[in-house]
């Protein structure tokens, strides 16, 4: 069976020799990562008829798990690191799905809180233990000690994105096909 990655990084290798092959290998590895994953668990949102995707459950996840059994607006776009916009858009989709509902915080008028609903509450019941299984078994290929090990290096390679993207891009000119940039 062809490896579409490995295929790619042979090409941008053959293309540019001094490019850092691992690390292409390791994007691109962990992009398609994603995507499984990603797969997945729309896979088993659909299952429980949760459709809608990652940032819905992330929703519903946080305010699960929230000991208050509520999450303002803001608070919700932090933990799903989504733009407010956005958020309020997602939870129209949940009010209208009966899964959430909006109440008046008690001190700020400008601010409303979201909290499950009891079908909100009773789908997260049965579809956290589901998600819970499949990253815990997807992650059984490792021992205990490369789970950790995997975490620190993730996490690194997090870090190291994140400060790329606070990073203004250089300019393409005066990089060639088969010269290192200066």
């Amino acid at each position: 069976m062809k490896d579409r990655v490995s295929d790619t990084v042979g090409r941008f290798v053959r293309l540019y020799p001094w490019v850092d092959a691992d690390g292409i290998e390791i994007s691109y590895r962990l992009s398609e990562t994603s995507d499984a994953m990603r797969s997945a668990s729309d896979r088993i949102f659909a299952m429980f008829g949760a459709e809608g995707g990652r940032p819905r459950y992330g929703i519903m996840r946080g305010i699960f798990f929230e000991p208050c059994g509520w999450l303002t607006q803001n608070q919700i776009a932090e933990q799903v690191a989504i733009p407010p916009s956005t958020v309020t858009y997602l939870v129209d989709g949940l009010e209208r799905d009966k899964l959430v509902a909006r109440t008046a915080h008690p001190t700020d008028r400008r601010v409303s809180r979201v909290a499950l609903t009891d079908d909100g509450r009773a789908l997260c019941e049965r579809m956290m233990p589901a998600v819970s299984e499949h990253m815990s078994t997807v992650a059984n290929v490792f021992t205990p000690e490369e789970k950790r090990q995997f975490i620190s290096l993730l996490k690194r390679f997090q870090q190291s994105a994140e400060a790329t993207n606070q990073k203004k891009t250089s300019s393409p000119e005066g990089v060639t096909p088969t010269k290192r940039p200066a």
